[in-house]
């Protein structure tokens, strides 16, 4: 088993104000497992860890100018194929904010994908 590491180039995710606490969800794709580490820059402790499903963040004014490193490791469980899909869902309660979408392969069956990434949040304009 091997593990493959990539990290993303930091990304900004616009935020409206007035609009609610900011959700986050990452979803694993292709029938593959896995689980993810959220830590606010800023904190020594990870704001949450495992499987992530509309965890909330905050709202645009504890947010605005704030980073969030998300580390998602996915095991290749699909037999089927090496093809790994991850999506990161910044969303409010019935609104999308940004969907990031990561596509990979590993190279074995039963071989890992560990995906960092950072998020800057920001005022738009």
């Amino acid at each position: 088993m091997e593990i493959k590491k990539r990290k993303e180039e930091p990304l900004n995710i616009l935020l409206r104000k007035n609009k609610g606490t900011v959700f986050l969800t990452i979803k694993i794709g292709n029938a593959q497992i896995g689980g993810s580490i959220v830590q606010f820059t800023d904190e020594d402790e990870p704001f949450e860890k495992g499987k992530i499903k509309k965890l909330p963040l905050g709202k645009f004014n504890t947010l605005n100018n704030r980073t969030i490193n998300v580390i998602t490791n996915v095991l290749d469980s699909n037999s089927a194929t090496n093809k790994i899909i991850v999506r990161h869902q910044f969303h409010y309660e019935e609104e999308e904010v940004e969907v990031i979408t990561i596509e990979d392969e590993v190279l074995n069956h039963n071989d890992i994908l560990s995906i960092t990434t950072t998020y800057q949040f920001k005022q738009q304009a």
